[in-house]
């Protein structure tokens, strides 16, 4: 299926390319997106990267980080006798990896380019957050290696 997609993709923007002037920036943002199609960071590339190959210049992401060492290891190190671990429940968790994801969000987010990619949300208890990039803002956030996944945001409907 994903092969489909993607002959079709490269049918779409070769014929793009030589109908529109400035045809070395089309073949730029085919080539990349080439590239992003076999990226094992994002799921559903022919979903991520369906709105650039219709020709428009943003999409809308979600990214989901790395979880850091110094956190999971501290909670690794916890006593299982304080009942603690990964309780919800517990406000000190729930602290704690707020603070963490935060810190984890913006070590990333500062080295972004505001320009390429603007964030839309930051998540609370998740390592990740979600933003509205230009299809080399998507090339610098799959290059990070604290970028572990990055998906479509959209809306899932349940049947």
């Amino acid at each position: 299926m994903k092969s489909i997609i993607l002959l079709k993709v490269f049918a779409i923007m070769t014929a793009f390319a030589f109908s529109v002037p400035g045809c070395a920036a089309q073949n730029e943002a085919k080539k990349m997106i080439d590239i992003l199609a076999h990226s094992s960071k994002i799921i559903e590339s022919d979903l991520v990267l369906e709105e650039f190959v219709e020709g428009r210049q943003t999409t809308r992401v979600i990214v989901t980080l790395l979880e850091p060492e110094r956190f999971r290891k501290s909670r690794e190190s916890k006593p299982s006798s304080s009942h603690r671990g990964r309780n919800f429940k517990d406000p000190v968790f729930r602290e704690e990896l707020q603070r963490a994801v935060r810190e984890s969000q913006e070590q990333v987010i500062r080295r972004l380019d505001p320009g390429k990619i603007r964030i839309t949300n930051r998540f609370v208890y998740v390592f990740g957050f979600s933003a509205e990039v230009s299809l080399e803002g998507l090339k610098e956030l799959e290059e990070l290696d604290e970028v572990i996944l990055i998906s479509k945001d959209r809306l899932l409907e349940v049947k």
